[in-house]
C-alpha cells in the first residue's frame, strides 16, 4: 500500500537557550509538527528517554497532533538535549551526546515505517551520528516504497562529510544551505550564481541524476536544482518588523513545505515562494516551534491545505 503521508526519522530533543528557555526541536520533529499544522498526517520514527522530559516531549507533540505510534521510550538513556547560541545573530548548537535519539531501534522503526505506508521518508544526517542510528538508517532506507528526502544539516564534529555525502546517494530531494553545499563540494566558502549551480548539479547527478537539491540562503533566499541545472529561485520573505530575528528552524521550515510541494504536486517556483513565506514566520518566533498550532491557520487558508 502507498499514500501521500511523509514519514521522518532521526533526533527528538529539547532547544535550550541562555535564558532557560527550553524548546522541543530536533529537524524531524519541526519538520513533522509544520506538516501536522499544515494538514498532514506525518508518522514521527524517533526515540525519548523514560523521563519527565521525555514525558513532556510526548505531550507536546500529541497537542499537535502527531501520531507517536513511532515515538519509542527508552529505559535508560535521557531525552537529548541541545544548547543554542546565537552568535552574530546566527545560531551556535551544543549536542549533547548518548542521548535517547541515538538509540533508535531500526527494526522496530522499519516495521512501523513499513505499516504506514509511507511515500516519503525524510531524514537529516544528525540522526547517523551513533553507530545504533547509523544501521536504524540503513534499515528505514531499506524499505521499500518511499522515496528519500535528506536534509544535510552539518553539525560538526558529528556529521562528517563523507557520511554526508554517502546519505545523500539514492535522495530524490536534497536540503542544505549554501555553506554546506560548499563544504560537500570541498570548497572553504560559498561561490557566485554559477559555482552554486555548477556543484548543486554534481549533487544531484551523485545522487541519482534526477535528484532535486533545494539551496537555502538565509536572507538571500532559495534555490532549487537539478541535474540540468537551476529550476527556480524565490528571495526571502520579510519577517514582521516587531519581531526580533530568530532563524533557529528557519531551514526546517523550508524543508516541510518542500515536502509538502512534493505531496501535492506544486510547481517549483510556488512551492519555493511558500517555503520563504514558513521560514519567515519561523524567524519572528522563539525558537523553531509556534507555541501552538493556531500559527498554522492563515497558512492553510491561503495556500488551500485545509
Amino acid at each position: 500500500m502507498r499514500t501521500t503521508r511523509p514519514a521522518l526519522a532521526g533526533e527528538i530533543l529539547f532547544d535550550l537557550y541562555a535564558d532557560g528557555t527550553a524548546v522541543l526541536g530536533g529537524a524531524p520533529v519541526n519538520v513533522a509538527v509544520h506538516l501536522a499544522g499544515l494538514g498532514e498526517r506525518p508518522l514521527l520514527l524517533g526515540r525519548v528517554g523514560d523521563d519527565e522530559a521525555g514525558r513532556e516531549a510526548r505531550a507536546r507533540l500529541e497537542r499537535f497532533g502527531l501520531d507517536l505510534a513511532g515515538v519509542q521510550v527508552d529505559p535508560s538513556a535521557p531525552t537529548g538535549v541541545v544548547r543554542v547560541e546565537l552568535v552574530a545573530g546566527e545560531p551556535r548548537f551544543d549536542i549533547a551526546p548518548d542521548c535517547a535519539w541515538d538509540a533508535l531501534d531500526g527494526d522496530r522503526a522499519a516495521a512501523t515505517l513499513a505499516a504506514s505506508g509511507a511515500s516519503i521518508l525524510y531524514h537529516g544526517v544528525l540522526a547517523a551520528r551513533s553507530p545504533a542510528g547509523r544501521r536504524a538508517l540503513d534499515r528505514l532506507r531499506a524499505t521499500r516504497g518511499a522515496a528519500l528526502f535528506v536534509d544535510v544539516n552539518l553539525r560538526p564534529p558529528w556529521t562528517p562529510l563523507e557520511r554526508a555525502r554517502e546519505l545523500c546517494r539514492g535522495a530524490a530531494w536534497i536540503k542544505l544551505n549554501e555553506a554546506e553545499l560548499a563544504s560537500l563540494s570541498g570548497q572553504a566558502a560559498p561561490g557566485d550564481g554559477a559555482q552554486r549551480a555548477t556543484d548543486a548539479r554534481a549533487l544531484a547527478a551523485g545522487a541519482g541524476g534526477d535528484t532535486l537539491v533545494a539551496v537555502t540562503r538565509g536572507a538571500l533566499g532559495v534555490e532549487l536544482h537539478g541535474a540540468a541545472g537551476r529550476l527556480a529561485s524565490a528571495p526571502a520573505a520579510p519577517v514582521a518588523q516587531e519581531a526580533p530575528v530568530d532563524p533557529v528552524g528557519a531551514g526546517d521550515a523550508c524543508a516541510a513545505v518542500l515536502l509538502l510541494a512534493a505531496l501535492r504536486d506544486w510547481p517549483p517556483a510556488l512551492a519555493l515562494g511558500r517555503a520563504a513565506e514558513l521560514a519567515a514566520a519561523i524567524c519572528a518566533i522563539r525558537g523553531a516551534l509556534p507555541p501552538d498550532p493556531g500559527f498554522y491557520r492563515s497558512f492553510r487558508r491561503a495556500w488551500e491545505t485545509a
